[in-house]
């Protein structure tokens, strides 16, 4: 029996853990038959182990050697597992060996906060993402807190918010979280050139009818999709605070707001004359007021206000009119006209269109320009409307890919990891891709 000192077993160590790195398999399979030789040791390498090591390079033949004597998956001194290490380098072979032979959990976090799947995206591997996604482990009861109950907001109770609790309901939601009953309050981020950032809150609810959230074309006011926040509406939000400078002074009515971000942001840093919100679903319009309380310094009876600040800490009350529209009625539609109409994937069905492009048409103002915001497929009748649009003498005056900015991850504060963003907003940090249509009178 070979007789080592600890340093003679820290060598030892070491050349396994580069046997492991480097793919040097007959070193490797010598060297972890000697006495004191340890496929798990970790001490003085960061607690990194030899099948970090391999799993990091893809060494598949010396990654099922140390699983034939004992390796375990271990987090290594920064809560890295070796499953961590496959994914960043992405080395798909080793992903997959390691998830059929030991039991994984792609939520597990290294130390900054990271999970298996926020790795998987940072990656930019589709092919490994599809992997840690269609593990059980990743799947959408896991990734909630508790599963989304379906929910109506409360509109007496949030209607009647006197000053005392309207700012103790703030100062109790400015980080991301469950508000209770499925309703979940964001802190969302957006840049902008007139306040450097530019920060609110948004609560959005869970859709309460699933299987047809969309109502139909006979029943619009049934129409819940307008109770969660889409990607669209974050792409058009980032859209609104980096050219601000064109809605100041404009009066904007947005189509179809929902909970009413881009209105928002609007609001908050373009300083327009006045913004109207505007749905059909009642449900989404009290939620839509709520978002207004939690976000407005002042409100009255006869005019709702939101305030913004500027860069002299001044504040300036922006008019804001939360209005049941229904495009068909337009008896119900503001009475004034859009400078700037502003929409977020309005066109789920080309049957939508016959009620849309008539109401873009009395809605916007001759000189008035309409932003648009959708993803480019999935969507049936965004193939037709830029010709629908043009028949009624309004144009696409500019057309272009979403920026790669709009697609971080807009929430900020104590619960605004990558999960929470790829939880609530799949489609845009999986960066699927939105086109920005401008649009205006020929």
């Amino acid at each position: 029996m070979t007789e080592f000192t600890k340093e003679d077993i820290k060598q030892l160590q070491q050349d396994i853990l580069d046997c492991a790195r480097y793919g040097e398999y007959e070193d490797l399979e010598m060297l972890i038959k000697l006495d004191d030789a340890d496929v798990n040791y970790n001490e003085n390498f960061g607690g990194n182990t030899p099948l970090h090591c391999a799993a990091a390079n893809g060494e598949i033949k010396c990654m099922k050697l140390l699983l034939e004597n004992g390796a375990k998956m271990l987090p290594n001194e920064s809560g890295n597992l070796p499953l961590h290490w496959a994914v960043q380098n992405g080395k798909i072979d080793a992903v997959k060996l390691l998830i059929e032979n030991y039991e994984c959990d792609m939520l597990i976090k290294n130390k900054r906060g990271l999970s298996v799947v926020s790795e998987a995206f940072n990656a930019d591997n589709a092919d490994i993402l599809e992997i840690i996604l269609s593990h059980d482990s990743a799947t959408e009861d896991r990734l909630l807190p508790e599963k989304l109950q379906e929910v109506k907001p409360d509109t007496e109770d949030n209607n009647n918010l006197d000053d005392n609790s309207n700012q103790s309901k703030k100062e109790g939601e400015e980080e991301n979280g469950k508000d209770g009953d499925g309703a979940v309050t964001h802190y969302m981020q957006f840049i902008s050139y007139l306040k450097e950032k530019m920060a609110l809150q948004i609560r959005e609810l869970p859709i309460t009818t699933p299987d047809n959230p969309f109502g139909g074309i006979t029943n619009p006011e049934d129409d819940s999709t307008g109770l969660a926040i889409w990607p669209a509406s974050i792409i058009l939000s980032h859209w609104i605070a980096n050219e601000h400078e064109k809605l100041k002074n404009k009066v904007v009515i947005e189509l179809g707001a929902g909970a009413g971000l881009p209105s928002f942001v609007a609001a908050r840093c373009a300083e327009p004359s006045r913004v109207y919100l505007t749905d059909i679903h009642e449900p989404a319009l009290d939620n839509a007021r709520y978002n207004l309380k939690i976000n407005s310094h002042s409100s009255n009876d006869s005019m709702i206000q939101t305030a913004i600040g500027l860069d002299n800490n001044d504040i300036k009350l922006i008019p804001m009119s939360i209005m049941n529209v229904n495009w068909i009625n337009f008896d119900s539609f503001p009475e004034e006209q859009a400078e700037i109409l502003i929409g977020s994937d309005l066109v789920y069905d080309e049957n939508v269109l016959s009620f849309l492009i008539p109401a873009v048409d009395k809605l916007l103002a001759s000189n008035g320009s309409f932003w648009y915001v959708a993803p480019i497929t999935g969507r049936a009748g965004m193939a037709g409307l830029k010709n629908a649009l043009s028949t009624i003498g309004i144009s696409c005056h500019r057309e272009y890919s979403c920026p790669e900015a709009y697609y971080h991850n807009p929430l900020v504060g104590e619960n605004a990891s990558m999960d929470d963003a790829i939880l609530h907003f799949y489609d845009l940090i999986a960066k699927k891709e939105h086109t920005c249509y401008e649009f205006k009178r020929i």
